[in-house]
């Protein structure tokens, strides 16, 4: 009688964290009370959940560097007598003394609010990753967290395909000139992060069901799929295109056949989605290269004078109007590339932490996407997270709520598929 109560409480549980998929819907996840939703679910998902589960050496080795993470805020938030403040960040002392700031203990951080709100975001995901982590641990609950993900995304990408049709915006009406919205979200780039995490969740997950018979889902899914590609292609997002292009290589090595057939498929595939895409009607718009450009080299500058302890987690938006070179008369809150962002706001410390654990990530969706017996679901979701991580290299999706939940929820399908596949080459199932 105890595995129906378990099955059930599973099942539950899984409800709960799949719920989170909708955050994108709710202005891009910038909703009050996003990651304190975020928390609650995740902690009656750890409540419902069996308390003995299988962790994956993956999953410890990310846990550990998730710690380290949340103690990085944790120390920069420590107020400091100036000589060690000077010691420290000496770049920041010195700026903060012509600037005639406090001389007075201080903490590192450059906007301790901020930083909180970070220390609070990274502990909530890693809870997140560890509870979805467990109901993913079947394939139904894989499914659950997919199609709740694809379903959202879909949602998305409707909204920006019909904006586009009407060259105005549906839903963020009251945004500054400059602003490109799309959907739900303020920026068009990030909603083509979450585009590209669900375009391979959908097909793979429409490819799962056609060959169980399940005909109408996987005819929804393959819908699902077309919307989101047809949402890609009128995006404009040039990051996005970048990103899409890699996918489309992921899934030319995994595909199965002569090489040489593979990259024609391939190449026609990828001249097929730039091609006719606004993104790549965008390739002679240097100047926003340019800018970017200019304010990666000033972010550089910054991480230089605080090499060790950065100036604090989300204060960058806070700290750089003194550095700035670009000239817009705009305030920048992010760099347009997370790696150079966590150097400048974590030091190297975090740029290692945060490498270390990319690295863990693509490691994983490698040997789900290499496992010939993979699911497609599975093996969409890890290329849809690939896809996540290389486009963050040249944006800042990670810093966007609504698509950070969907990604967590997706990587902790990733990480449970990589776990039962290591389990069920140690005890393979016997033959019949």
């Amino acid at each position: 009688m105890a595995e129906p109560s378990s099955s059930s409480s599973t099942h539950r549980a899984t409800a709960a964290l799949a719920a989170l998929a909708v955050t994108p819907l709710l202005l891009g996840g910038f909703a009050p009370f996003t990651w304190a939703v975020a928390g609650f679910a995740a902690a009656m998902a750890a409540a419902a959940l069996p308390a003995r589960a299988t962790v994956s050496q993956a999953q410890r080795r990310l846990l550990t560097l998730a710690l380290v993470a949340l103690a990085i805020p944790l120390i920069q938030l420590l107020p400091l007598p100036p000589a060690v403040g000077a010691a420290l960040a000496p770049g920041a002392a010195a700026l903060d003394r012509s600037l005639g700031g406090t001389t007075g203990w201080t903490p590192l951080s450059r906007d301790p609010s901020a930083t909180r709100e970070a220390a609070l975001a990274i502990l909530i995901s890693a809870l997140l990753v560890a509870t979805a982590t467990v109901a993913a641990g079947r394939r139904e609950g894989r499914r659950t967290l997919l199609v709740a993900v694809v379903a959202a995304a879909a949602a998305v990408a409707a909204v920006g395909v019909l904006e586009a049709f009407l060259s105005r915006p549906l839903l963020r009406s009251g945004l500054p000139d400059h602003a490109r919205p799309f959907g739900p979200f303020a920026n068009r780039n990030h909603a083509a992060a979450l585009l590209l995490l669900a375009l391979p969740c959908a097909a793979g997950l429409a490819r799962d069901f056609g060959r169980e018979g399940r005909r109408i889902v996987s005819s929804a899914l393959d819908a699902a799929a077309g919307l989101l590609l047809l949402a890609l292609l009128v995006n404009g997002s040039r990051g996005g295109l970048l990103a899409a292009l890699l996918l489309v290589g992921a899934v030319v090595l995994r595909a199965r056949g002569p090489i040489g057939w593979r990259l024609a498929a391939g190449g026609a595939l990828a001249l097929l989605i730039a091609l006719p895409g606004a993104a790549w009607a965008r390739r002679h718009e240097t100047t926003t290269v340019g800018e970017r450009v200019a304010l990666a080299s000033d972010a550089l500058r910054m991480g230089l004078d605080a090499p060790f302890t950065g100036i604090g987690l989300g204060a960058f938006g806070a700290a750089y109007p003194p550095c700035q070179t670009v000239a817009l008369d705009l305030r920048f809150r992010h760099v347009e590339s997370e790696p150079i962002e966590l150097f400048v706001e974590g030091g190297v410390p975090l740029v290692v932490g945060a490498l270390a654990a990319a690295a863990t990530i693509a490691a994983a969706c490698v040997r789900v996407v290499r496992r010939r017996r993979a699911s497609w679901a599975d093996a969409g979701a890890a290329l849809g997270v690939v896809a996540v991580l290389a486009h963050a290299c040249c944006d800042f999706p990670l810093r966007v709520p609504g698509v950070v939940l969907p990604l967590l929820l997706v990587m902790s399908c990733v990480l449970a598929a990589d776990a039962a596949n290591a389990a069920s080459a140690v005890n393979p199932e016997p033959a019949p």
